[in-house]
């Protein structure tokens, strides 16, 4: 099945965009995520409704699990809901944060496309972030383009004899941008960004007159909010599987660290309704020696059915 042969076939991987691109991504403590394809197929025979469960695992011993649906509603709406955990090692010390995703979408098919999202992130008594976005899409006859706008409440909670339990809290708003062209036969390209900014210097968080009334837990999940991030994919789609390479970067609103990130996608259509999705690959820090460098997988299943 050709990706550009209709609109209709192309305004179906709102489906995947709508919910997948808040799938946790495989970097330890990462807070912003990145997106996975799912079967193109699959997808095309039953838009309806769809569940996705993934698991993932790094060199640094950190493990993920999410699971996502994308349910019908009357008047052609769509709910989404999601949970998600990140586990990993802190100096012996096992951390986890959950996440909780809900949201609610126009159908897919038609030209223009709205959603909106909330979405809850942290530890308790240690970090937490509450999300709110809003997306529109405009699609195309081989192309889709979409923008979201953020805004974001961030709370550090104090940890110090003289201040405890003291929430510090830090509004962020953010726009983000996404690009894809699939007007090359079975080629998709995705180009995609986000910016966000902080009332209050993150920076500041270096600074050992501020960070002394933090735990560790704090600091080492705080440092997972960004600056920046952008990433590019291309892929290409085969009869019944979908195969693709993706490059990112991110850049640390604490330290202006960067780290780069390479990817190789692969997902598979099996039959009634159910696929496959695997990911893996590599995260560099440029700026930060090469026994820092983080290698993750990530493996998914996915079931989809019509009313």
């Amino acid at each position: 099945m050709s990706w550009g042969s209709s609109s209709r076939q192309l305004a179906v991987f709102a489906l995947a965009f709508a919910i997948l691109g808040t799938i946790p991504g495989p970097e330890a403590h990462a807070e912003e995520q990145g997106e996975f394809f799912l079967p193109f197929e699959q997808m095309m025979q039953s838009m309806p409704n769809l569940i996705q469960v993934m698991v993932g695992f790094d060199s640094e011993r950190s493990r993920t699990f999410s699971a996502d649906s994308d349910l019908r509603l009357p008047n052609e709406y769509r709910l989404l809901v999601g949970v998600g955990s990140n586990t990993s090692d802190l100096e012996g010390d096992e951390l986890k944060t959950g996440t909780f995703r809900l949201g609610i979408s126009s159908d897919p098919i038609n030209e223009y496309q709205g959603t909106l999202s909330f979405e809850d992130w942290g530890v308790k008594d240690e970090v937490k972030r509450q999300k709110w976005s809003a997306t529109v899409a405009r699609w195309g006859q081989n192309w889709n383009v979409q923008g979201t706008t953020t805004y974001r409440q961030i709370h550090l909670i104090t940890d110090h004899p003289s201040v405890q339990g003291v929430d510090v809290e830090v509004h962020s708003p953010a726009v983000g941008c996404s690009i894809q062209y699939v007007g090359w036969g079975k080629w998709n390209l995705r180009l995609s960004g986000e910016k966000y900014w902080y009332a209050a210097d993150p920076s500041a968080l270096l600074d050992s007159r501020i960070n002394q009334f933090f735990s560790a837990e704090t600091l080492t999940l705080s440092s997972s909010f960004l600056k920046y991030n952008g990433a590019l994919e291309l892929g290409y789609q085969f009869k019944k599987l979908y195969f693709g390479v993706e490059g990112s970067q991110n850049k640390s609103a604490i330290d202006n660290t960067k780290s780069v990130t390479g990817t190789l996608l692969f997902s598979i259509d099996l039959p009634k309704g159910i696929g496959l999705q695997l990911q893996g690959g590599r995260t560099l820090f440029p700026d930060a020696p090469e026994s820092s460098d983080v290698t993750f997988a990530q493996a998914g299943f996915s079931f989809s059915w019509s009313q």
